[in-house]
């Protein structure tokens, strides 16, 4: 983060984590909208997005076939994950 009178920019390192966190966050609310149907809690999406890592951030995105926009309809960065794949597979989750 670079401070300065005009008021306050993000380091090309800020412009990262904050894009990561903003995908964690918006996966997870799919996930609960779309896949589990249950209702979006900010709070617990909160709790959990600090503590996903790269590895399960895109084996949900890649899960959840690579959503482009939230639930709230807006975007959803796009990881490696998304890069690696040009076909749409329907998503197929199982209930036991």
């Amino acid at each position: 983060m670079e401070y300065n009178k005009a008021g306050v920019s993000l380091t090309e390192g800020g412009e990262r984590v904050g894009s990561s966190m903003m995908r964690n966050s918006r996966l997870l609310e799919v996930l609960m909208d779309s896949a589990l149907k249950v209702k979006i809690d900010e709070e617990m999406v909160c709790g959990i997005e600090h503590h996903m890592n790269k590895q399960f951030t895109d084996a949900l995105c890649t899960m959840l076939n690579h959503p482009r926009k939230c639930p709230h309809d807006h975007k959803i960065p796009e990881g490696e994950c998304c890069q690696k794949t040009d076909t749409a597979m329907p998503m197929k989750i199982y209930r036991i």
